[in-house]
């Protein structure tokens, strides 16, 4: 991994950057450490993946959250990271015969940040439990909200609320009030490009495992609030190149049929010369940091208030085996979340 400073075009091992009319040639910085992102935040940097952290398993993953107020509410928001973006989930629209795939390398790109809110309403008097009273979920940077009634839960107090995450693109959704797949471009007879959400057969509980911690900055100052510096970084959390249609899969992640294989390949050339495929699925740019997002500052009143979570479930869905064993960040998750406790410290904690 390393953090280099430049576009996707001009991208040589030293850079020249005109940020802030600095030209000076900054050399790419290898193996950057969380002090490098805070040290070098600018939305013209960018983070490679690429190399020896490549398909390989993590440890515990951490549950990332921040808390927010306003008018009167508290808000807890979740942001997701991944390592890796995989190819675009389609439907092939052929008449009589349509299958489901997903495309290597349209599509794809480095690291992806994801993102889910829940919206608490404080106890009258400040004494008993906190109130769900909206569950938010973002799609492609797109947040629908939710009010209880509209949200799935698993049990009947209503106090875990299941959101699903589209295969690949990490996008959270509500499927109680979604289609599967979630149809977001259509040709007519070609293919349709969408979102496609899982039968919830596998079960992730991250209170057993999944390191809770809180990333966020402070305001005023946009200063980090704990020892998690790398929320400063505003560049590119991956790096930035074309893609070509290399090979596709069904879910399962068996290879094509030669008949079916053949279909995707006339429908993607037809589709480019056409222009009718959407451009962004031959440029792979990672998601901005979280130095750019809103649900990064911690907007505080008076002592500072730290949230502890207890998430008792998170639903998996799996939808190929393939993936499981090469890449442990395309395991998709529904994540399932619960009333929170809130203890209140002075500021000097």
């Amino acid at each position: 991994m390393q953090i280099y400073c430049g576009t996707e075009s001009n991208k040589p091992l030293y850079q020249t950057s005109n940020y802030q009319a600095d030209l000076a040639t900054r050399p790419d910085i290898p193996n950057p450490t969380q002090q490098d992102l805070y040290n070098h935040p600018s939305t013209f940097n960018y983070i490679s993946l690429s190399g020896p952290q490549d398909n390989k398993l993590n440890g515990a993953d951490p549950i990332y959250y921040n808390t927010q107020h306003s008018n009167g509410l508290l808000h807890i928001h979740y942001p997701v990271l991944y390592q890796f973006q995989h190819g675009q989930t389609v439907r092939a629209l052929r008449a009589r015969t349509e299958f489901n795939t997903y495309i290597w390398r349209l599509g794809e790109h480095q690291a992806d940040l994801e993102h889910f809110e829940i919206v608490l309403k404080p106890p009258t008097g400040g004494m008993g439990d906190y109130d769900i009273v909206q569950v938010i979920t973002e799609a492609h940077g797109k947040p629908t909200s939710y009010t209880k009634d509209q949200v799935e839960w698993t049990d009947t107090t209503k106090t875990h609320a299941v959101v699903s995450i589209g295969l690949n693109s990490h996008a959270v959704w509500n499927q109680k009030q979604q289609s599967n797949p979630i149809d977001e471009r259509r040709q007519p007879g070609f293919v349709l490009i969408g979102d496609f959400l899982g039968d919830r057969s596998n079960m992730w509980y991250p209170y057993q495992s999944a390191n809770f911690v809180q990333i966020g900055l402070n305001s005023p100052g946009g200063d980090p609030i704990n020892d998690q510096t790398w929320a400063k970084f505003a560049g590119r959390l991956g790096d930035s190149y074309h893609t070509t249609l290399d090979r596709a899969h069904y879910f399962d992640g068996s290879d094509l049929k030669s008949e079916d294989w053949t279909f995707v390949v006339v429908v993607e050339k037809g589709g480019d010369l056409l222009g009718k495929i959407p451009s962004d699925l031959y440029i792979a740019e990672g998601p901005t940091g979280p130095g750019t997002r809103g649900w990064i500052v911690t907007s505080e009143e008076g002592a500072v208030r730290k949230a502890r979570c207890y998430i008792k479930a998170v639903k998996l869905r799996v939808l190929t085996i393939l993936q499981i064993t090469k890449f442990h960040n395309a395991i998709e998750i529904e994540y399932v979340s619960e009333k929170c406790r809130w203890e209140t410290y002075d500021t000097q904690t």
